[in-house]
């Protein structure tokens, strides 16, 4: 992972003297080091909050990847309430 990445406090929580990564954070890093990681339940992820997350990654591949993993999980919860 890039440096600029790495020093990017986006997304990090910093709590009783350590840092760790909300999910959405947690998740974009994790697309953006596998390229066919596969995600069962991403329901509890705030999509705005990816939003603002995802520009600090500078990586077409990985707006890319986020537009279609949103797509699909848009589309299973339409499924899901109409059924």
């Amino acid at each position: 992972m890039k440096d600029y990445i790495l020093s990017n406090t986006v997304g990090i929580d910093h709590t009783a003297g350590y840092a760790i990564a909300t999910r959405e954070r947690a998740f974009l890093d994790r697309v953006y080091v596998s390229k066919d990681y596969h995600f069962d339940n991403l329901a509890n992820l705030n999509w705005d909050k990816v939003f603002k997350i995802l520009p600090i990654y500078h990586n077409q591949r990985l707006d890319k990847k986020f537009m279609n993993i949103l797509r699909a999980t848009k589309q299973r919860q339409f499924i899901k309430s109409n059924v």
